[in-house]
């Protein structure tokens, strides 16, 4: 229940786009609820799951699978609603909210352990983005201030520099990687860590290069080329969650190359599609990607948790029979 408002404005802002409008300033109301809500639920699903004995695979796989996507949304809503839809600057904001997922994921599956930051993106930094909308509203002309910075002798608007504060706490992230390589060399799996990163940033080199290759494509066809890289990455953030909740090895070269072998096809398809296809035909090529990317994601996304509670023995759902002390 935590993501559907934000996927529900998501939808709506969307909508708006397609017929050529620009979202009404209070569906800024609305996302900003949006936030709010996710981040309740975000914080409350484990312990009231603990608190009734209803603990299982299936709630750890739902809760940590979503959250990605979640922040993809909402980083999405707050670009739509700062009339910026296209561009280096949006594509890296939510390419990057895979990036901070990925960092947590990562060093809690080699190090067992979970630690965020004090000022983390996944907490603090959405709080920021519920503020944000709400000052949308309150001062709907604020972000077309034009400011001069003296010291790099250029003048920038206020959107500008409020993405480029997003992108800075989109990468607060980054402060745990130091400390999870000093724990992965401790143990003895940091080259295996390291291969395991680079797997993952595989996908948005290969869209950075897309990009380059094909600017208009990429123009024309913005969001189902940023999804397509977004979902690949995710892809192997959902790879590494399954290892960690079902036990299989992930910790070393052969392993983890095995186990990227469909995220480096995937990242690949556009680059070769694009040496074989005159450009006018990549467009729609990336429409039926980005559609079968979707699709099989779903279905995967729906299978996982029934294949995991199988292979560890144990029932799709657990009802209990009464609350827990």
């Amino acid at each position: 229940m935590g993501p559907l408002p934000a996927f529900l404005v998501h939808a709506v802002a969307c909508w708006f786009l397609a017929s050529g409008l620009q979202p009404p300033l209070w569906l800024n109301l609305c996302a900003s609820f949006a936030v709010l809500w996710f981040m309740l639920m975000d914080n409350v699903d484990g312990k009231h799951a603990r608190s009734i004995n209803c603990c299982s695979p299936v709630g750890d796989w739902l809760d940590h699978s979503l959250d990605p996507l979640t922040y993809f949304i909402l980083l999405s809503n707050i670009c739509i609603m700062a009339h910026v839809t296209t561009g280096w600057m949006i594509w890296f904001i939510l390419v990057s909210t895979s990036l901070t997922y990925e960092l947590v994921m990562w060093e809690c599956y080699f190090t067992g352990k979970m630690v965020l930051n004090e000022f983390d993106a996944s907490t603090e930094g959405i709080f920021c983005l519920s503020i944000a909308h709400i000052v949308f509203v309150l001062l709907p002309n604020l972000l077309d201030v034009i400011v001069h910075i003296p010291l790099l002798d250029t003048s920038l608007t206020l959107r500008d520099i409020m993405f480029g504060v997003v992108i800075v706490i989109t990468l607060t992230a980054l402060a745990s990687l130091k400390r999870s390589l000093s724990d992965l060399k401790k143990i003895g799996h940091h080259i295996a860590g390291i291969l395991h990163l680079c797997v993952f940033l595989f996908p948005a080199f290969c869209g950075m290069l897309f990009r380059f290759w094909l600017p208009e494509v990429c123009a024309s066809h913005f969001y189902i080329t940023t999804l397509h890289t977004l979902l690949t990455g995710i892809f192997w953030i959902y790879t590494t969650i399954i290892h960690r909740l079902v036990g299989w090895p992930l910790k070393d070269v052969h392993s983890t190359l095995i186990a990227a072998i469909p995220l480096f096809v995937w990242s690949l398809l556009p680059l070769a599609l694009s040496a074989v296809l005159p450009a006018n035909q990549m467009g729609k090529a990336m429409n039926i990607i980005g559609g079968i990317t979707i699709s099989v994601g779903i279905c995967w996304w729906i299978t996982v948790g029934k294949g995991m509670c199988m292979s560890l023995g144990l029932p799709l759902l657990t009802i209990p029979k009464k609350k827990q002390p």
